[in-house]
């Protein structure tokens, strides 16, 4: 059953992320870590990578990605993240109940010398039963910064209240944000997305999904 209220001292500080989510499918969480955090996460990436990289755990992803999905098996470290006191308590928030983690991936991004391009879809369909229509959510995380310059990660906004749509008739009807900003800034989404590869000096992302986080959180 969905009960904000079971989590203790979030309700005041999190009913604005609630509204938000409702009305757009997604929130931003403004200096997820400090600059202490950040710093040790970039270099548990960075030492995973140089241990685990290509061929062993980092596997390609188009010829431009790579990405390691096993991370909590390559660097454990990474377990303090998924339990981090501003991001597991605002996930298990707007998600009313227990959750768990099904993945979390580091990606890399490396440079791109194409026309900009992007592949839109959703990881899992709505859940109709739970006020804000999931089961599960998504984070990403930028361990660097991201502008309109280098690849980004992309959503297109949804209401609660607004029918679901897909692919195209979503696009045409809300169009798509792309999501920029300083490391440490975190987004939870449902949404349909996209990593927008642009023509772009080297980046990084670590995916709970990337240098961004991609990671998947499951109602239980």
């Amino acid at each position: 059953m969905y009960s904000p209220q079971g989590v203790n001292g979030l309700n005041n500080y999190s009913q604005g992320h609630f509204e938000y989510f409702r009305t757009h499918g997604y929130v931003v969480l403004q200096d997820a870590l400090t600059s202490d955090e950040l710093t040790h996460f970039v270099r548990l990436y960075d030492i995973d990578r140089e241990k685990f990289g290509p061929p062993n755990c980092w596997h390609p992803f188009d010829a431009y990605q790579t990405r390691n999905c096993n991370a909590l098996v390559t660097s454990p470290g990474f377990d303090a993240l998924l339990r981090h006191p501003k991001i597991l308590p605002l996930i298990t928030f707007l998600m009313g109940g227990p959750v768990c983690f099904s993945e979390i991936c580091l990606r890399h991004m490396a440079p791109y010398d194409g026309e900009p391009r992007q592949h839109f879809h959703r990881d899992r369909l709505h859940w109709k039963n739970h006020p804000l229509r999931m089961d599960y959510m998504q984070l990403m995380l930028y361990l660097t910064e991201v502008d309109e310059s280098t690849h980004c990660f992309s959503i297109s906004p949804e209401s609660v209240n607004n029918s679901i749509l897909e692919g195209e008739a979503q696009l045409e009807k809300n169009g798509c944000v792309d999501f920029h900003g300083p490391p440490a800034q975190l987004c939870f989404s449902i949404l349909l997305y996209s990593i927008q590869l642009r023509f772009a000096r080297h980046k990084e992302n670590v995916r709970p999904y990337k240098h961004i986080m991609d990671t998947a959180f499951v109602l239980i």
